[in-house]
């Protein structure tokens, strides 16, 4: 028995012509906000798949035994077979119109099905490439708290706990995120990153968030470039910092856009 610890694609159907047979140019793929290196899935027989090899270590949990194939996402699972189009999602059975398969020791997955069987919210952008699998915000934190609306609409929820943690600068087109402790109005010493609504995800800079697609674009999150400190070599402020940076990644599943696209 081989037990694999991968992540799953969850792909929605794009159209074969887009791309060469077997090519995984062009793509740009987002799973729950992260972006995943544009060269793994591939298009076979109208549908996108990946291996498990390359897709192994964000989170999901694979165990291959012979052809049967087993999924695991917190308390869902999907059963698949090598070489057959009938898989479970749970209890409930479904049929595919492509199999998984065996290619020189690894298996590959029809991505799409994977993400019908965990319900994921999947978008595609035809213009741009991009395929949103799941948003950053499904998962909603402190959903009881009171959020903060932006001058452009979006909402986020900082929790009684996290009030001090943070400066916000709102000037309608970016909304800037500092932790309190290093910030200093004059020269934005402080910065954690921006959250900014953008046409073309994949021409944000690095590291960055796609928290979710909205009408007209898409609601991205940057990481600043620097370490946005006063001084590097104060421990305390550091910790701080960080303390700060860790507890915003929780935050930001919290925001909200007026509309999603669906």
């Amino acid at each position: 028995m081989k037990k694999l610890s991968v992540l799953l694609l969850a792909l929605v159907l794009i159209p074969g012509s887009v791309f060469a047979e077997g090519s995984g140019a062009g793509l740009h793929c987002f799973l729950k906000g992260k972006a995943l290196e544009a060269n793994g899935p591939f298009i076979q027989d109208n549908r996108t798949f990946a291996s498990a090899e390359l897709l192994k270590k964000e989170g999901f949990d694979i165990t291959v035994d012979g052809k049967a194939i087993t999924v695991k996402d917190k308390d869902r699972s999907i059963t698949m077979t090598v070489g057959e189009i009938d898989y479970r999602a749970d209890a409930a059975k479904f049929t595919m119109d492509v199999a998984p398969f065996e290619k020189d020791g690894e298996v590959y997955l029809p991505l799409r099905y994977v993400s019908e069987g965990f319900g994921m919210k999947v978008t595609w952008d035809e213009d741009k490439r991009v395929a949103c699998l799941g948003d950053y915000t499904e998962e909603m934190p402190f959903s009881n708290e009171e959020p903060t609306t932006t001058k452009e609409g979006f909402a986020f929820v900082i929790p009684e706990k996290y009030k001090n943690y943070y400066e916000i600068e709102d000037d309608r087109s970016e909304v800037r995120f500092y932790d309190k402790a290093n910030y200093r109005k004059t020269d934005h010493v402080g910065l954690i990153g921006t959250m900014v609504k953008v046409a073309d995800p994949t021409e944000a800079k690095e590291p960055m968030l796609l928290l979710s697609p909205v009408p007209g674009g898409y609601l991205i999150f940057t990481y600043a470039d620097v370490t946005g400190m006063k001084n590097v070599d104060d421990e305390n402020l550091k910790q701080q910092y960080e303390q700060s940076k860790t507890a915003l990644a929780e935050v930001l599943k919290t925001v909200r856009a007026s509309e999603h696209v669906e």
